[in-house]
C-alpha cells in the first residue's frame, strides 16, 4: 500500500515539476548517449524533459500494474478480513478504492464480499415468486443485473446473474437478438 502511494507521488512530482533526482539524470544521460540522441537533444530542452517524463512514468506505471496483479484477487476471506472490511466500510462509506488499498485486495472483490454479507440478501433456493419477479425485471432491463438487484433488494447481482445463467442453461429462458427475454 505504501509503495503504491510512493509511486503516485513520484508520478506527480515528475508530471508537475519535471524534477529528476541525480541518479535518474545519470541513467537517462547514459541511455540518451547509447540511443545516439546525444547531439540531438540537450538536457534543458523541453522535448528531452517530456521524453524523460514519459519514460519514467511508463516505468512507474509498469510497477503499478505488477502491484495490481499481485494483490488483485485472493479467494479466501478470513473472519479477521471480514471484520476489517466491515470496519473500513463504516469508516469510508463505500469508497471501495480506499478500502481495497487498506485490505490489499481489488476494489470489486471488496464490494462483492461486502454485498454478500448484507443481511438483506436471501440465500438458498429461489421461490416461484422471486423467479417471476426476476423474469419481469429482465423483460424491462435486460441483463443489467446490478439494476435488477437494486429492484429486487433481496438477491445480489451475482445471485441474479447465476439464476439467469441457470434459466438459460435449462432452456427455460431465451434471449433474442435484441436481448429481450422470452420464456420457453
Amino acid at each position: 500500500q505504501r509503495s503504491r502511494e510512493l509511486i503516485f507521488k513520484e508520478i506527480e512530482r515528475i508530471k508537475t515539476n519535471f524534477e529528476l533526482r541525480e541518479e535518474e539524470v545519470k541513467k537517462l544521460m547514459s541511455l540518451r548517449y547509447r540511443m545516439g540522441s546525444y547531439n540531438l537533444l540537450n538536457y534543458n530542452s523541453q522535448i528531452f524533459k517530456m521524453m524523460v517524463t514519459w519514460t519514467i512514468m511508463q516505468a512507474y506505471l509498469e510497477q503499478l500494474k505488477k502491484w495490481e496483479e499481485e494483490v488483485t484477487w485472493r479467494d479466501h476471506w478470513s473472519s479477521k478480513d471480514i471484520a476489517e472490511l466491515i470496519k473500513l466500510q463504516e469508516k469510508y462509506a463505500g469508497n471501495w478504492a480506499k478500502i481495497a488499498t487498506q485490505l490489499g485486495r481489488h476494489s470489486l472483490a471488496c464490494k462483492e464480499k461486502f454485498n454478500s454479507l448484507s443481511l438483506k440478501v436471501k440465500r438458498g433456493e429461489w421461490t416461484y415468486q422471486e423467479t417471476g419477479t426476476l423474469l419481469e425485471l429482465i423483460s424491462k432491463f435486460g441483463k443489467n443485473f446490478a439494476l435488477i438487484s437494486k429492484k429486487m433488494r433481496n438477491r445480489s447481482r451475482i445471485q441474479i446473474r447465476d439464476r439467469v445463467a441457470y434459466l438459460e442453461k435449462t432452456k427455460l429462458l431465451k434471449f433474442d437478438s435484441r436481448m429481450e427475454a422470452k420464456l420457453c
